[in-house]
């Protein structure tokens, strides 16, 4: 039956008429859709609305018409029922209609099943249209096409929505041909049918449709799928690639992967999840796809720069799949990834979204009047909103998955604006780092001592743009992947998704492309190991440290050691500690002299020398004189030149580690005997401190010494010089009286007792 033209009304009037309960139930307000209009038997909408949406109500009467008004089907026989999880709690609501027997409709292939998607969440209401164009184009198989349509049930207008098959099996959608072939849903939260499992790793599914309707099929199908799955799922986390390709469609995983990622699906790792097997001996294929009213940077606004799917933050707080980031952590199915975006999805994803604006325009009308019945909202904004955020998350997907030769694993220099990359951030010094290839096609970023670059970082709270609840703090990241590109590598973070930035000089971790700052791009340089070169150092060392030929034995221990990455100059330590060198008894002069040529490869002048004397008076040993030299950036070009790390050395005495304690006993045998301190009773000393000894007994013991008595003091010198070597001033008049007084009713050991009694030592 053809409307008339009476009875074409603009979108206000609907509104108004909607109310009337005398016009026919299938004539329905224009806006150039088709429509379908549901007269229900024997219930009611609000009985189907309020209650569950398992609950089946047959019997119903359901009119198709085309945009012309024409009646394209009339059944007389229809099912109705809810459907839906967190849509179906909405005051609109979605719903399912089963035939009696398969129907084709606008001619979207022959079901039973159709669903009507209220797209309530969804301001554009083309989402889903959206997600379906990229699946069907980028071969995700079964994947449903759809048609826009005005939903009534009878009197009752519910809007615009849309029309499409339910995920199934089916000729006209997903056509497998074993009776024993299965469509299962990965469910986590939902146990909604009638046949389910558990994966040996905790994961659910549900049975969503099959081949046969005999339930012992349907069994077979599912066991096998079961098992095999167990069998996948334990392949891709121990990262064994051929026993993955053995048991899965690697390529549909991967197609699925990126819609997943595109659209940053929350629901990707948790529900709606669908695989297939056609039959026992087939392997386990990804999709339909299905569900993404609620993606593509709708409901949470997440940045368009992160990645979800890889780094679900799901994980934390929901139970879910790990799958999709297990396959993901082996190199050869990145790869794959990699390679089906750039050859083929990045061009669909640009074509689908360009033409968005055609189908709003189509459904432009029919928006308005449901944003008049459910909420308005602004539609030319939030289809601006998603289309550049599918543009800009599809732009950071290309850098992600940018075509870029991996790095060999060794040692490299990583400078930016003139300054090095090190485990602590940045230094003058040229200081190498070492890249280590791990298993799943990441490096760790370290020191030569092991110490992971940024460990203990963390990424803002503001970073994400979710919820708190759902927010991952990502401490102790230690995965990174090299982008090689024109102008150099730039490094992004496998545990927090982020690129590694430089913000104000300081390294953090960004979203490529962030506003205010986008990731670094590290000038990098080799160090190339040169056999000749190495063994030309260890020469050098024995020439002019131990003053002789290098034997065939440390030739090959020492520059073996450096060909693998160990600082030169722990070597230099090693070397001066040695019982060869110790032997020699060397002044202070000439050894600062020797360093100097051997590590800087030039004379010290004067006034280094006196610099360095004045460092051993203070009481640091020759540790120290290897520790400053070594780390000064002559010393690290020198090492350059060798090809070589020269590494960072630090004293391991215990007199170079406390300075407070060493400054203490340093003025003590000053002060009270008159001489530098020993090394060896300084160690001692120092040690008896770090032990827990106090100042006032290293003092007690200080006096109390023959070598202090011996000095004859007068008793006035005696307090003179405890005040001095206690609170490093004279005492007055009246304190020097008091404590001769005391000594004299005492002693000395009893003098210090009562001066650390009435003053604190001072430093």
């Amino acid at each position: 039956m053809k409307k008339t033209a009476a009875l074409r009304m603009t979108t206000i009037i609907m509104a108004c008429v909607i109310t009337l309960s005398c016009l026919p139930s299938f004539i329905m307000a224009d806006y150039g859709l088709p429509a379908i209009d549901i007269h229900l038997n024997g219930t009611t909408l609000e009985e189907i609305n309020s209650g569950s949406k398992e609950v089946k109500y047959p019997g119903n009467e359901l009119t198709v018409l085309d945009a012309d008004g024409n009646i394209l089907l009339d059944e007389s026989d229809c099912e109705v029922k809810g459907r839906g999880n967190t849509t179906w709690d909405r005051v609109k609501k979605p719903y399912q209609v089963k035939f009696s027997k398969k129907r084709d409709i606008f001619l979207l292939g022959k079901s039973k099943k159709w669903v009507l998607l209220a797209n309530y969440m969804d301001p554009t209401f083309l989402r889903n249209e959206l997600a379906y164009t990229i699946a069907r184009e980028a071969g995700i198989n079964g994947t449903t096409d759809g048609e826009f349509v005005w939903l009534s049930f009878g009197k009752d207008e519910l809007g615009l929505y849309y029309l499409c098959h339910k995920a199934s099996v089916g000729s006209e959608s997903l056509n497998l041909k074993d009776n024993k072939g299965v469509l299962v849903e990965l469910d986590q939260p939902y146990m909604d049918e009638e046949i389910d499992f558990y994966s040996a790793a905790g994961d659910h599914f549900n049975l969503k449709d099959a081949v046969s309707d005999d339930t012992g099929d349907q069994m077979l199908g599912v066991i096998a799928f079961e098992k095999r799955w167990n069998r996948f799922d334990e392949a891709a986390r121990n990262k064994d690639w051929d026993a993955v390709l053995a048991e899965a469609d690697v390529d549909s995983f991967a197609r699925y992967y990126l819609l997943s990622e595109l659209s940053m699906n929350l629901d990707a790792t948790v529900t709606s999840f669908f695989m297939y097997m056609d039959g026992t001996d087939d392997i386990i294929h990804a999709g339909p796809a299905w569900d993404y009213d609620i993606c593509f940077g709708n409901i949470w606004k997440m940045p368009p720069q992160r990645l979800w799917c890889y780094k679900s933050l799901h994980n934390d707080v929901d139970p879910s799949c790990h799958i999709l980031q297990e396959l993901m952590d082996i190199p050869q199915f990145r790869s794959i990834v990699a390679q089906v975006w750039r050859s083929e999805m990045r061009s669909i994803v640009d074509t689908a979204v360009e033409k968005l604006a055609a189908k709003a325009e189509y459904i432009r009308e029919a928006v308005t009047a449901d944003q008049l019945l459910w909420g308005e909202a602004d539609f030319d904004a939030a289809l601006e909103q998603l289309c550049s955020w599918t543009l800009a998350h599809a732009d950071s997907m290309d850098n992600w998955l940018s075509d870029s030769m991996p790095l060999e694993e060794g040692f490299y220099y990583l400078t930016y604006d003139n300054r090095c990359l090190s485990a602590d951030g940045f230094t003058r010094s040229y200081v190498p780092l070492k890249l280590t290839l791990m298993d799943d096609g990441y490096y760790t970023i370290s020191s030569i001592d092991g110490e992971s670059l940024l460990t203990g970082s963390t990424v803002p709270d503001e970073t994400y743009g979710i919820p708190v609840f759902q927010q991952r703090l990502h401490t102790n990241s230690q995965k990174w992947m090299p982008q090689v590109t024109d102008g150099g590598v730039r490094f992004f973070n496998k545990d927090s998704g982020l690129y590694l930035c430089v913000a104000d000089g300081v390294l953090t971790e960004q979203f490529f492309g962030n506003e205010t700052v986008d990731s670094a791009v590290f000038n990098y340089e080799a160090i190339h190991i040169d056999k000749a070169l190495i063994e030309n150092f260890v020469i050098r060392l024995y020439s002019f440290l131990l003053d002789r030929a290098v034997d065939e034995n440390g030739l090959n221990t020492w520059s073996g050691d450096l060909a693998m990455g160990r600082p030169a100059s722990r070597i230099v330590a090693d070397i001066t500690n040695s019982q060869e060198f110790l032997s020699k008894d060397i002044m202070d002069d000439e050894y600062i002299r020797m360093l100097y040529r051997a590590l800087l490869d030039r004379e010290a002048d004067d006034s280094e020398v006196d610099i360095w004397l004045g460092v051993l008076d203070q009481g640091y040993t020759r540790k120290k004189l290897i520790e400053g030299v070594s780390n000064s950036p002559e010393y690290r070009t020198l090492c350059r030149s060798y090809g070589i790390v020269a590494g960072k050395y630090l004293s391991d005495d215990v007199i170079d580690l406390n300075n407070e304690y060493r400054a203490y006993v340093m003025r003590l045998y000053k002060i009270l005997l008159d001489r530098r301190g020993d090394e060896q009773g300084l160690r001692a000393w120092v040690r008896h401190l770090t032990d827990g000894v106090t100042y006032q007994r290293v003092l007690f013991s200080f006096v109390s010494s023959s070598e202090f008595k011996n000095k004859g003091l007068s008793e006035s010198d005696i307090v003179r010089t405890l005040f001095m070597a206690w609170l490093l001033r004279e005492p007055t008049e009246d304190e020097l009286s008091k404590y001769i007084q005391n000594m004299r009713m005492t002693n000395v050991e009893m003098t210090v007792f009562l001066l650390s009694k009435e003053y604190d030592v001072v430093f």
